[in-house]
């Protein structure tokens, strides 16, 4: 899943929408990446619906 938007920072909404789009599409787990900053940030993120019953 890909979502091209251009912001400074991750924020905790974006946080919000990655982690519902994995408990929607039942993914286990994903990275939200922001290559706008000044730097690259990243943030691993889990489904943990799946990581309970795993």
């Amino acid at each position: 899943m890909a979502d091209n938007e251009q912001h400074n920072r991750i924020y905790s909404v974006h946080k919000a929408q990655a982690i519902n789009y994995l408990e929607a599409f039942g993914i286990a787990d994903g990275l939200l990446i922001n290559f706008s900053g000044r730097s690259l940030e990243f943030k691993r993120l889990y489904n943990k619906e799946i990581r309970l019953s795993l």
